[in-house]
């Protein structure tokens, strides 16, 4: 009886001994097939990161890639018509006059950046080319490259950069030869500007250092700089002439980058958090007024109204 007795407790005993080693090793299994889920997932998820991010780098760099090809491209076309116009224009097969809105604004815009059009023009087929171009994207695209590789988004800021940089060296030495009369101060508006009220001096009466800053702040090269202030002058007015013609149409429905490109061509200051509707106001009141800015004579009349109607440097 008592053998029995022991037997039945020793018995139950050892079924849960063994059932709770069952549920434990059961319990195991649940947890190593957890983690080892969990290390799957992982994996995973770790996976779709990197071939998003593989896909961003290439994203990134096509877009360079392409930001430098396309800037090749234009660079030479701009090259190729800036040559062909000069070509007519010397065998008198076209006046300046007869020009298109575009071949004019290829003169203006590719003479003041000749020498940099030269060398990324010479730059384009060399092999490796690619590589410094890049770093010049990504380091200083302003002060190296032309706006033929600078992005949309880039316009706006980079001129407005570039005009308040020329007028920080140059301003004060251009508005000190200015005389203004009939008790009128600088700034003044496009509307005041007219030869009664503002006196320039002309080319022949300005002294070598001022002419030196008018070339330097109209980006006109030094070598027969008067003669290429007078063409700029000329060139500029008729452009003015061009865009008065068709107002409505031309300038009313220009997006901010062809703003910007118009009024950085004549100099126009503006600064980088400037509205495309006062951007759009300050060219049609330029318009509206430049036809008596250029005085055959005394050209550089017309060069002076944008420092004229900035003020100051300040």
């Amino acid at each position: 009886m008592l053998l029995r007795n022991r037997l039945s407790l020793r018995y139950p005993l050892n079924t849960y001994s063994y059932r709770h080693q069952e549920v434990a090793s059961s319990n195991n299994l649940a947890l190593l097939s957890t983690s080892a889920h969990q290390l799957s997932s992982k994996k995973n998820l770790k996976e779709p990161k990197g071939i998003l991010r593989k896909y961003e780098n290439f994203r990134r760099f096509y877009t360079v890639y392409r930001q430098i090809l396309d800037g090749f491209k234009w660079c030479v076309s701009d090259l190729k018509m800036y040559y062909m116009l000069r070509q007519t224009l010397r065998n008198n097969k076209k006046s300046i006059e007869d020009l298109k809105k575009e071949e004019l604004e290829c003169l203006i815009k590719t003479s003041s950046d000749l020498s940099k059009v030269l060398t990324l023009a010479v730059l384009a087929p060399l092999p490796l080319t690619i590589y410094p171009i890049i770093l010049a994207i990504i380091f200083s695209p302003r002060q190296v490259l032309t706006h033929h590789f600078w992005s949309s988004q880039k316009y706006k800021e980079f001129f407005s950069k570039n005009i308040f940089s020329r007028s920080r060296f140059h301003y004060d030495s251009l508005l000190s030869m200015v005389k203004i009369y009939h008790q009128q101060s600088l700034p003044l508006k496009f509307c005041d500007i007219n030869k009664e009220v503002v006196n320039i001096p002309s080319f022949d009466e300005m002294s070598v250092l001022e002419k030196y800053h008018l070339l330097r702040f109209h980006q006109v090269s030094l070598f027969n700089g008067i003669k290429k202030l007078k063409e700029r002058s000329y060139l500029i007015h008729s452009l003015d002439d061009k865009l008065r013609k068709t107002l409505d149409i031309s300038v009313y429905k220009m997006n901010e980058e062809e703003i910007i490109v118009q009024l950085y061509m004549r100099k126009i200051y503006f600064e980088n958090t400037d509205d495309i509707e006062y951007l759009r106001k300050k060219l049609v009141e330029w318009l509206k007024h430049s036809e008596k800015f250029y005085i055959k004579g005394n050209e550089g009349f017309l060069l002076y109204a944008p420092i004229i109607e900035k003020g100051s440097t300040y």
